[in-house]
């Protein structure tokens, strides 16, 4: 289309589509996002798994037991106590790896042996370490110094084998 002739001076204007960018409109935009999602997804399944496992407990330990990190914590519902299932000088022992927590209900408490007419020897093997230690605790919402009853050696605790380094005790 002619737009001016004068002084026999001939301009052009341009009809149809504009030029237009072989990119889409918001293609810098949509690149970062997908990136973000890319690294949210492997984000995601790189790093361990944590497990938010609860264990509930409680009754009689009458043989070796390993409570593991895996299933923590563990919730002590009613009363645990750690002793072999018959009278003689066996030992079942209560093995908690580091890392581990162990919350117990109002009025719980851990012992460790049993008499009854007979002897019931236990253990607790509880050895965390500095920077991984094992919590004994209250699983009150609002804990309180006495929520829980203790851990109790009993006469029938197998000395040799109880082990308690670095736990935290507390609420008990």
């Amino acid at each position: 289309m002619i737009i001016n002739t004068l002084f026999g001076i001939r301009t052009f204007a341009r009809q149809g589509p504009t030029r237009q960018s072989i990119l889409p409109k918001y293609t810098l935009r949509t690149g970062l996002l997908l990136f973000c999602l890319f690294m949210l997804f492997i984000s995601i399944f790189s790093f361990p798994a944590v497990s938010f496992a609860e264990t509930y407990v409680s009754g009689a330990i009458t043989q070796d037991t390993t409570w593991t990190l895996d299933g923590s914590p563990y919730i002590v519902t009613g009363d645990v106590t750690v002793r072999y299932s018959s009278y003689n000088s066996a030992t079942a022992t209560l093995t908690i790896q580091p890392g581990v927590v162990v919350r117990f209900e109002p009025g719980t408490g851990l012992y460790i042996g049993l008499y009854s007419t007979y002897n019931y020897y236990g253990a607790l093997s509880a050895q965390g370490t500095a920077g991984s230690p094992i919590t004994f605790t209250s699983n009150a919402a609002s804990p309180s110094p006495g929520d829980w009853r203790g851990i109790y050696f009993r006469n029938q605790t197998d000395d040799a084998s109880t082990f308690l380094e670095h736990c935290i005790v507390e609420y008990g």
